[in-house]
């Protein structure tokens, strides 16, 4: 099984990636970028809550600009601790697309997710007509339960709703995993 760093380097030999948690001062971009990437708009309280407790959001920068984002809540909507990292938002930005900064942004979430919390799985969702992000997830190890995972009216897009797939990765598989599940016992 390859080691998540050597994922890492692999996926930005293109580029100079720096990931870092998000400041106050990147906002404005991280909105824009939002805007960008996905069909949801997002309120101002989605992009305060990133600053919270059980919140956490990795921005990518290439040459100074970030090209990135990924977001995570460890934490239910009514602020009740949760044992599944629910991965709320992964994107790149157009013009960096197709140079693997979005497994890349995927390893370094899932690692800060290992490092930072004691969530046991990540989920997320992904609107069923996204082939291309159904199949990036496929490729990053989530996998979705055919019937239980198919969540319908999940997405209200534009005046139209739209199902969703439920997707859900062990965060600790392999050696690392393994290990840590060992020192649990001790």
């Amino acid at each position: 099984m390859a080691n998540p760093t050597d994922d890492l380097e692999q996926a930005t030999s293109a580029e100079s990636i720096v990931f870092r948690d998000l400041q106050l001062a990147d906002v404005p971009a991280v909105k824009a970028l939002h805007r960008d990437l996905f069909p949801v708009q997002y309120s101002d309280s989605f992009f305060n809550n990133l600053f919270n407790t059980g919140y956490y959001c990795l921005v990518g920068i290439v040459n100074g600009e970030i090209v990135a984002v990924a977001s995570a809540r460890t934490v239910e909507p009514n602020g009740k601790p949760s044992r599944e990292a629910y991965i709320m938002t992964l994107g790149v930005r157009e013009d960096h697309r197709r140079r693997n900064l979005g497994s890349a942004s995927m390893v370094r979430i899932i690692e800060l997710l290992r490092e930072r919390t004691e969530c046991e799985t990540a989920v997320l969702h992904v609107k069923l007509l996204n082939k291309a992000a159904v199949n990036f997830y496929h490729k990053n190890g989530f996998h979705s339960h055919p019937i239980e995972g198919l969540c319908r009216d999940h997405y209200y897009i534009e005046g139209k709703h739209y199902d969703a797939l439920l997707f859900k990765r062990d965060l600790h598989s392999g050696l690392f995993g393994k290990i840590k599940s060992y020192c649990a016992l001790l």
